[in-house]
């Protein structure tokens, strides 16, 4: 008897279908539904990684609820088209958030970083408390670059700090009981210079072309392709026993600043420059303080990338070039 394999099997099983059919004869369609039925929740799904994360585990089969505050929002009106069974909610609201963990094995935890308030913590704990009651046996956390160093950033106050209650989500997260854990710490997004972040690390970038910083020139910003971070998460819960107890720091590039406008230049074709002055004069020139704050800290601690350390894990790390290589459409379409 024949059973023609599904859309999206992996290659190599289409090549063992003899073998595997073979074998387990009728079994085959049940056992091709078991492996291709996996459902994830992805919090912050219409966030600039939730989005992504969702795409990509729909190209590894995976079964999709996304969490999202309003549904009629047009990136959740495409998650539905796409088939993600999209749940409205929030994280103060502990039964939209078990309604949605209902028959999941994994969740993504992505949540909105406070400053000033512990928020942020109590948002995570609502998460582990519903996809506990729930059953949900895996836990992905996207936390943040340098998280271990916080104590050294200059004006460091554990009661203001996002950094520290990035700290403390990782210790709940841990700590909750899941069978599988895993925290990755991205540094900064590629697409934090060309939307709306931009306006608040680089309010010069899309008018005059300039990226001004408190930054040394020597002094490098570590950089990840969010779409990096999806697959790093998307393997995390499609293989959680390897990625089990793991805290990732995602840093595949860390680049200057005139580093990064030469590359915009050559990439983009727009002519890019960057501006290393002081504080105060960067203040001057309409900086944003807080901002210039994390640059000052920076230049003190001298962030790295983690390529070497990234290597195992067998994904590929996106450069800089890369990441306006593929959206150099949209790019060129921020700067007019």
């Amino acid at each position: 008897m024949n059973y023609p394999l599904p859309t999206g099997v992996p290659g190599y099983l289409r090549v063992a279908k003899f073998w595997i059919v073979r074998d387990i004869g009728s079994c085959w369609p049940q056992l091709i539904n078991n492996m291709t039925s996996k459902t994830v929740l992805v919090t912050a799904a219409t966030g600039t990684v939730g989005k992504l994360l969702v795409r990509v585990l729909l190209e590894e089969q995976w079964n999709v609820h996304a969490l999202v505050r309003s549904q009629d929002s047009e990136v959740s009106q495409e998650l539905h088209a796409l088939g993600v069974k999209v749940f409205k909610g929030d994280f103060n609201d502990l039964n939209s958030i078990r309604t949605a963990a209902q028959g999941v094995e994994g969740v993504f935890v992505n949540a909105v970083p406070t400053m000033g308030s512990t928020m942020e913590v109590t948002h995570v704990e609502n998460v582990i408390t519903a996809c506990k009651d729930a059953g949900v046996n895996t836990a992905v956390y996207m936390s943040a670059y340098m998280v271990e160093r916080r104590k050294e950033i200059p004006g460091y106050d554990p009661k203001t700090s996002v950094f520290e209650n990035k700290a403390t989500a990782e210790e709940r997260i841990a700590n909750a009981g899941f069978k599988y854990w895993t925290v990755v710490r991205p540094c900064t997004f590629m697409d934090n210079f060309f939307g709306r972040i931009s306006a608040i690390q680089f309010p010069h970038l899309q008018k005059e072309h300039v990226l001004v910083a408190t930054l040394k020139e020597s002094t490098k910003i570590p950089l990840v392709d969010s779409l990096v971070i999806a697959k790093f998460c998307q393997a995390a819960l499609s293989d959680p026993e390897q990625y089990n107890e793991k805290i990732i720091d995602l840093a595949p590039e860390a680049l200057t600043l005139p580093e990064i406008a030469e590359k915009v230049t050559r990439n983009i074709g727009i002519e890019a420059k960057a501006e290393c002055l002081s504080f105060e004069d960067a203040k001057n020139r309409g900086c944003f303080p807080p901002i210039l704050g994390l640059w000052e800290a920076f230049n003190l601690l001298q962030p790295s990338d983690t390529r070497d350390q990234l290597q195992e894990y067998q994904i590929k790390l996106n450069t800089f070039d890369d990441y306006l290589q593929r959206n150099k459409q949209s790019v060129m379409a921020y700067f007019g």
